[in-house]
């Protein structure tokens, strides 16, 4: 069936928009932004609306362009496939699915996700669709996704049954990197294909960190090996924010912000080892952790922070309660924990993640009601 909703634009707009927005069948469909009119109808109509982000109508080198500007962490731009389509997509189906997009170098939009939604209101979504930005900026690229392989490993956050197979609504979903300002990705196409054997574009996914993992010391610099952990997303903090020269400190620095204004339950910093490293951690064979921090003369004061040391999906915990105290304001201080002295408690599952540590984190204590603080990290390690 070919799109209903567009066939009415083209009659108005001779716009060859048959070919530029159409699907034949559940396995395969194109989207392609050829005109700013088409896409301003498609917005205005609610079509194509976003949550957590603006969108607009703009062109970048003479190609129009869907442009999403967003400070949240992951924000939704939602593409209404029933009703430009006239039926759902059965994304389990496709093989490939290509993406053209622009994504400029001052942007912290490090990776895209795809989220998905039935008619009856299941939603969920997969891992990065693509994330293979750095190198690539100021520039459009198209980048060719194996969907076999990107639809694995998917979550369901409503509902009970996964609307993969059945989406009538497909969300773009960027990862912001920097939340303290607003970033912005371009998207001129996405389409799908049951089978592709197009040539010359680009890998979807940036290679993966293999980085020796002990030890190890994380100073959150610009570079190549950064930037592969910023592209899956290898830590992960609360207000999270990235920038130089923060308070007197040489190089970037890490931003975990709370306030009594959010709703955020947690005010916490977490790595993610096999992100970081391309492995988990072995604690056995680790001595100390360390970081630098900046806590901010006005934040106000908290009991020390909790550790967590996990198993794979969360399905094994460690805790200490009191893993460090005696944080100082005001200036830049080192912070060391040593790992003879922690209480660890197997909280969850029958057998202790110690020898396979997929996730750390590190929550601060604050007290009922006062949780305005602001703290930088940097230099964090083990050894």
């Amino acid at each position: 069936m070919t799109a209903v909703y567009v066939i009415l634009l083209s009659s108005c707009h001779d716009l060859g928009t048959h070919e530029m927005i159409s699907s034949g069948n559940d396995a395969s469909f194109t989207f392609t932004i050829s005109d700013e009119v088409v896409l301003r109808n498609l917005i205005k109509d609610s079509i194509i609306y976003g949550s957590g982000s603006a969108i607009s109508a703009g062109t970048i080198d003479e190609k129009s362009t869907l442009t999403i500007k967003t400070a949240d962490e992951f924000s939704d731009v939602f593409i209404d496939l029933q009703k430009l389509f006239g039926h759902s997509i059965n994304f389990r189906k496709a093989e490939v699915a290509e993406i053209e997009l622009y994504v400029p170098k001052d942007s912290w939009i490090t990776a895209l996700k795809f989220n998905y939604k039935d008619s009856l209101g299941n939603f969920g979504g997969c891992q990065e669709i693509t994330n293979n930005f750095y190198g690539n900026y100021d520039k459009w690229i198209k980048v060719q996704v194996d969907l076999k392989e990107a639809l694995q490993n998917c979550d369901i956050w409503v509902g009970d049954k996964h609307p993969i197979d059945n989406a009538s609504i497909l969300s773009i979903n960027p990862y912001n990197a920097h939340q303290a300002d607003s970033s912005l990705i371009h998207v001129r196409s996405i389409s799908l294909f049951d089978k592709s054997d197009r040539e010359g574009l680009l890998p979807a996914l940036i290679e993966k960190p293999d980085t020796v993992g002990i030890p190890f010391t994380m100073d959150f610099e610009d570079g190549s090996s950064f930037r592969k952990i910023l592209a899956y997303r290898g830590f992960e903090s609360t207000g999270q924010a990235l920038a130089r020269h923060k308070f007197g400190n040489e190089s970037m620095a890490l931003r975990v912000l709370n306030s009594n204004k959010s709703t955020r339950k947690h005010t916490c910093f977490l790595p993610m080892f096999q992100k970081i490293t391309g492995e988990p951690l072995d604690f056995t064979n680790i001595k100390r952790i360390y970081f630098s921090y900046y806590i901010t003369p006005e934040s106000e004061d908290f009991d020390g922070t909790t550790l967590f040391l996990t198993g794979e999906h969360w399905n094994s915990i460690l805790l200490d309660t009191m893993a460090f105290d005696g944080f100082v304001k005001g200036s830049w201080q080192q912070a060391s924990i040593a790992m003879e002295d922690l209480d660890l408690d197997l909280i969850k599952g029958d057998v202790s993640p110690i020898n396979e540590v997929y996730e750390l984190r590190l929550d601060l204590n604050y007290r009922k009601g006062h949780k305005d603080i602001e703290m930088w990290i940097d230099d964090f390690g083990w050894e």
